[in-house]
């Protein structure tokens, strides 16, 4: 089941550029995680998988404590 109070969207970005244009976008909203993918799909697949993983690990801590 979801839990909504924990969950957060996850916005990958190939360059910094781009990660600051986003957050600026966001304007300080507090339910995205903006995170550096770096440039190609092999580099993208494998931080988003690790960054995916991440926030599970931070949810499941979250939950238990």
């Amino acid at each position: 089941m979801l839990n909504r109070s924990h969950s957060k969207i996850l916005i990958m970005t190939a360059v910094d550029a781009e990660q600051q244009a986003v957050l600026r976008g966001l304007d300080g909203y507090e339910g995205a995680d903006v995170q550096l993918a770096g440039v190609g799909p092999a580099s993208a697949a494998a931080s988003t998988a690790t960054a995916d993983r991440n926030a599970s690990a931070q949810r499941t801590s979250a939950t238990n404590h």
